[in-house]
């Protein structure tokens, strides 16, 4: 009888034990699949306001409804409804600012040619941008029609910084993409 009484025992601890290791499996699996964690990451955005000044002169301010000023472009030299015919040679200038309250930038502009003629009027930019994705002029090396230009080079651009300005001013490309639109002695529109 001892022996069955030991049995019993041995029995019962065993049934206990495997109990045991039931809920404690249980409970973990409830507690893996359960188990929460949060992590909020926010996002803000930067600014990029106009500049003020002219690219030339930090110190003049860009008088307030001037037409050569649009966003963020200034052409000092553009003449609205300027004639385009063959042989053109006509100002145009655009340098890029930011305002000195803006977050510091890479600078890119698209130049689109409306012109449907074959021969389009052309450009030649200007050191210090380069073409990312253009359509060359037949004029030559360093001439365009339109495209993609960035300021600095397309694998290093060059980055406008208005908190590296003097007295945290406007802070300009500069040189402008280029200074003057040409066309050939055979243009027609």
């Amino acid at each position: 009888m001892e022996a069955e009484a030991r049995q019993r025992k041995r029995r019962v601890v065993m049934v206990a034990l495997a109990a045991c290791l039931v809920v404690a499996g249980i409970g973990g699996t409830l507690a893996w699949f359960s188990a929460q964690s949060q992590l909020t990451n926010t996002f803000t955005v930067g600014s990029i306001t106009p500049p003020t000044t002219e690219p030339e002169d930090p110190g003049m301010e860009i008088p307030k409804g001037d037409p050569n000023l649009s966003g963020n472009l200034y052409e000092p030299s553009w003449k609205n409804e300027s004639k385009i015919g063959p042989g053109a040679y006509v100002p145009k200038d655009p340098y890029v600012g930011i305002g000195k309250d803006s977050e510091p930038a890479y600078v890119y502009i698209y130049v689109k040619n409306k012109f449907t003629s074959s021969e389009k009027p052309y450009f030649q930019m200007q050191s210090g941008w380069e073409a990312v994705q253009a359509n060359q002029a037949t004029a030559g090396a360093g001439y365009y029609t339109e495209g993609l230009f960035v300021y600095g080079a397309a694998n290093n651009p060059t980055k406008l910084d208005p908190g590296k300005a003097p007295d945290s001013k406007d802070a300009w490309t500069k040189t402008p993409l280029f200074t003057h639109v040409l066309t050939s002695d055979g243009f027609t529109s």
